[in-house]
């Protein structure tokens, strides 16, 4: 396979393809350091709108400078390609994780969303939604996360036609305002994809949904939470509430912002003392409007 040429660096392994662009491992020839390098898909890149769409999740990225979020070196094109220059996670996708370990234990899974959380209010409260998070979208490392692939709800359309093993498998986690309405959502969107991850988490049956209508979907989801109940007696009550109001079909009857998300999740976290996690952010984010980001 012909590898691209982006100037700058030398790329020298493709890793996989993901959402709309093919992913590699590259070397900045400026100061020898590993990067990663997203190319925009050739079939997408002749459309001005997917091009400016595929850049802005870069800008975005850049722009929230949040340790948590994978930070983005540069972005633009070379060699007629349009590229994103990222820095290497070095460590595993909670899909990954999921797909070795899962269930697991309540403190563990608890600890990992409570992070995952805790970030993505953050990027809400600077006025940035993410849309299609997902397990391939988290890394993590000793408690500790990044969250990758800002700024690709652009691409569901496209995904969902082609009707790959990827949108298949990710249409588990887009909230059903994803589906219809990728122009109008806000935070809640998250609040039912971190839902997902966390009954995913705690439920060692597979998730994927083949060709099953959406509203077909969400019943199967929803009936695994009395499954969950009934492995986690003792915070059953907690867990019941935590995940019905997450992945709950109307946006109206989910949590509203993650504010009230984390603090009934961190009710889960206080019966479990012996779990340790960090649950203060790593730094104050800079406040701005966002629908349903307090």
């Amino acid at each position: 396979m012909t590898l691209p040429h982006i100037q700058n660096y030398n790329i020298r392994l493709s890793v996989c393809h993901k959402l709309c662009f093919d992913l590699y491992k590259a070397e900045n020839d400026l100061d020898g350091k590993d990067v990663f390098v997203k190319v925009l898909d050739p079939r997408l890149a002749s459309d001005e709108t997917n091009v400016f769409n595929f850049l802005n999740g870069a800008r975005l990225a850049k722009l929230l400078d949040n340790d948590r979020i994978c930070k983005v070196h540069s972005f633009g094109s070379s060699g007629g390609h349009y590229f994103i220059v990222s820095e290497p996670t070095g460590v595993k996708p909670l899909s990954l994780l999921l797909q070795e370990e899962s269930p697991l234990s309540l403190g563990r899974a608890a600890g990992l969303v409570l992070a995952i959380a805790q970030t993505l209010r953050e990027i809400h409260l600077q006025g940035v939604v993410h849309g299609l998070l997902n397990p391939s979208s988290v890394y993590h490392a000793q408690g500790a996360i990044k969250i990758d692939d800002l700024g690709y709800t652009w691409i569901v359309a496209d995904l969902l036609k082609n009707g790959t093993a990827e949108a298949s498998h990710l249409s588990n986690y887009m909230s059903p305002e994803v589906f219809f309405q990728t122009n109008s959502i806000d935070g809640r969107a998250d609040i039912y994809s971190l839902g997902v991850i966390f009954l995913n988490m705690l439920s060692d049956e597979l998730m994927s949904n083949g060709e099953m209508k959406i509203s077909f979907q969400h019943s199967r989801l929803f009936n695994l939470i009395p499954q969950v109940k009934r492995i986690f007696p003792r915070n059953s009550a907690l867990i019941e509430r935590l995940l019905e109001k997450s992945i709950a079909r109307n946006p109206e009857e989910r949590y509203q912002n993650l504010k009230d998300f984390i603090a009934d999740l961190q009710q889960i976290t206080d019966e479990l003392p012996t779990l340790r996690t960090r649950t203060t952010p790593l730094h104050h984010p800079r406040s701005s409007s966002s629908a349903r980001a307090e």
